[in-house]
């Protein structure tokens, strides 16, 4: 996520990590890189001048009695760019409506799926109502997300009323918790889009209403978010597409200035990358920090935990946990994104992060065509196994040898991660002990 920002930032914290003396000079240069790594990531250049001043101040004081200079340093810098990220919003686990608002292209439609993962994960019912009455296909991709993820859907493909559709929606779906409103986009928001949801918004009377804005808009995210919250009374504000451009910390930056409560952010295209936005923690990951609170709360919803501890017994984790463990991480984020969590620089084999839903189900038909022994046992699997398992799951033995291949070194990996040698990994000790079944 926002790789050329966070790589930036953590050359940055790692010259502040290992300078021998902080003199004023290599600060400067510091900030001067700093404007260059936050103005690259299209943060408006006031927002960065303010930012630099302020930081400016704060490492030219004396640091407090028991901290030395870089730490206070390091912190100054951490503060600053929560504060330039905005605040931290907390999202109520209760009956609601909610109306999601925002112009063509912004990604409203799949975001209503995923806040309806998101509601359904946390044990509320979800119904999913299309209002969308401009755009051809939003009433048949809606239908198909909300199929996707098992939740009520309501909506009329031949009604140009978004209003009358809201009013049949509210009587059809009044037994779910949460219902979903996702509005019509615009190019622009004019004022033939203003009334209609205005009017829309007079009906429905939402619990929270959801501005969401695509992270490439960069700066330009600070005008949208005015203009919206002129017409309407925005609760929250959703950002989407964080993983899929460099402008991301921009439009963060730039709704954050107006006001605007940033509530989530997307970080991919299936229903499970939503996350509930905290500066404090996007941040530290930026700095790589480590986010645990983020990190045991995506893999609670998975079986990884058991399966941690199970691979952290050696001789329990068999081929089958290896692959069990790859589809339960992967509905966690990913390999990936869990090690950013983490803030850890281990590297994988490319083969094991990228790992894509067609190569699992060909190692799956590898693995049903095994015995029992070799599953439990893939060490005795020799070259004359290989080709039988071969033929009878229809899997190449090159796959199999690079399954096995990946399985081995995933082991290997595990031996690092032990929860005496995590105590030399950044203070990561007790994170298998957190993670473990209670």
């Amino acid at each position: 996520m926002l790789p050329k920002l966070r790589d930036g930032l953590r050359a940055l914290a790692e010259r502040i990590r290992s300078a021998v003396v902080l003199k004023d000079s290599l600060l400067e240069e510091i900030l001067r890189d700093l404007r260059k790594t936050l103005l690259e990531a299209d943060v408006a250049p006031d927002l960065v001048e303010q930012l630099l001043e302020r930081l400016r101040k704060q490492v030219r004081t004396k640091p407090p009695p028991g901290v030395g200079k870089k730490e206070q340093v390091i912190k100054a810098l951490y503060d600053e760019l929560v504060n330039l990220l905005g605040g931290e919003v907390e999202i109520e686990l209760r009956p609601k409506r909610v109306l999601l608002v925002g112009l063509f292209g912004s990604g409203k439609t799949t975001l209503a799926a995923k806040l309806a993962r998101f509601y359904q994960k946390r044990n509320l019912s979800v119904g999913l109502v299309c209002c969308d009455v401009t755009r051809e296909a939003a009433y048949d991709q809606l239908k198909q997300l909300a199929n996707q993820v098992s939740v009520a859907f309501y909506g009329e493909r031949e009604s140009r009323d978004s209003a009358s559709i809201a009013r049949n929606a509210m009587e059809k779906l009044r037994n779910k918790d949460v219902l979903i409103f996702d509005s019509s986009g615009r190019n622009a928001l004019d004022s033939e889009m203003i009334t209609e949801i205005k009017r829309l918004h007079a009906l429905i009377r939402p619990d929270e209403t959801i501005l969401v804005i695509p992270a490439d808009l960069g700066q330009a995210a600070r005008e949208q978010a005015s203009a919206f919250a002129k017409a309407l009374p925005i609760t929250h504000v959703a950002v989407t597409k964080l993983d899929a451009t460099a402008k991301g910390g921009g439009a963060l930056a730039a709704c954050a200035a107006t006001g605007a409560k940033i509530a989530f952010i997307t970080t991919g295209e299936k229903p499970d990358d939503l996350e509930l936005y905290s500066p404090k923690h996007f941040v530290a990951r930026l700095l790589g920090f480590p986010d645990l609170e983020t990190l045991l709360a995506k893999l609670k919803e998975t079986r990884a935990p058991e399966l941690a501890e199970k691979a952290l017994k050696e001789e329990e984790f068999t081929l089958e946990d290896f692959i069990d463990q790859f589809q339960e991480l992967r509905k966690a984020g990913g390999i990936a994104k869990l090690l950013d969590m983490l803030g850890l620089g281990i590297k994988l084999p490319v083969e094991v992060l990228e790992l894509q839903e067609e190569k699992l189900k060909r190692w799956k038909y590898a693995l049903d065509s095994m015995t029992e022994e070799e599953r439990k046992n893939p060490e005795v699997i020799n070259a004359s196994r290989i080709r039988r398992i071969a033929k009878g799951s229809g899997v190449s033995e090159a796959e199999i040898r690079e399954m096995l291949s990946a399985y081995r070194q995933v082991k290997r990996m595990l031996k690092m991660l032990k929860p005496g040698k995590l105590r030399m990994v950044r203070g990561l000790g007790d994170l298998f002990k957190l993670l473990r079944p209670k």
